[in-house]
């Protein structure tokens, strides 16, 4: 299953909430102050209402399927976002294997890694080498541009899509007195024409249309 990769100490999403810009921050208080305002939108949810449905074009795999108009502050300009949000997330069961990711040369040395690092992600098989491209169980044996079809579970319903093998970095922070970042290449199916999301300015939609609606 593609999934959230485990690192060294397992955290709450919130325990990096003091990197945020303070203009996140701003965002939310915006947000609880007027739950029904935003800044910007996406294509499937321009000028609607927060909290109504909306559609976004495409199979499960490419991101497509029914949703809902939420609102969430972009860590990049404080912005408030209404994006489409699917009711039912999908998930492609890939199987990615575990390990096969380099370490930073700043926990290398004599071509092996430091200690304390080797003691502390002695279970992780850290290489201070290039590692070889990971596959998921569809690319397998497969070059970049192959077609596959992966599995993909919607809600109480597995189906399979076309797609492409595609290479792509996947990397993981692990935690050891600060955070460190480890990379791999990975080669895995994705599909050949992927939701392009496009947020653009827009807002609410005005009183009389919402009497309307």
């Amino acid at each position: 299953m593609r999934k959230a990769l485990m690192v060294a100490c397992l955290l709450p999403s919130l325990a990096w909430a003091d990197t945020l810009p303070n203009s996140v921050y701003q965002a939310r208080e915006r947000m609880e102050q007027d739950p029904g305002h935003y800044d910007r939108a996406d294509q499937f949810c321009d000028e609607k209402k927060v909290g109504s449905s909306c559609v976004i074009p495409g199979n499960p795999f490419e991101g497509g399927g029914n949703g809902t108009c939420r609102t969430f502050p972009s860590r990049n300009s404080g912005a408030i976002e209404s994006r489409c949000t699917l009711n039912s997330m999908p998930e492609v069961l890939d199987s990615l294997p575990d390990g096969g990711y380099r370490a930073p040369e700043s926990m290398c040395e004599n071509g092996g890694l430091k200690e304390p690092f080797a003691d502390a992600f002695r279970n992780k098989n850290l290489s201070c080498h290039a590692t070889p491209v990971v596959s998921d169980k569809y690319c397998s044996g497969k070059d970049v541009g192959s077609p596959c079809y992966a599995e993909v579970r919607s809600g109480s319903t597995e189906s399979k899509y076309p797609g492409l093998c595609a290479e792509s970095e996947d990397s993981q922070r692990l935690y050891y007195h600060g955070y460190v970042l480890v990379t791999r290449t990975v080669l895995t199916c994705r599909p050949g024409k992927p939701v392009i999301v496009d947020i653009r300015e827009s807002s609410p939609p005005g009183w009389l249309r919402r009497l309307l609606d």
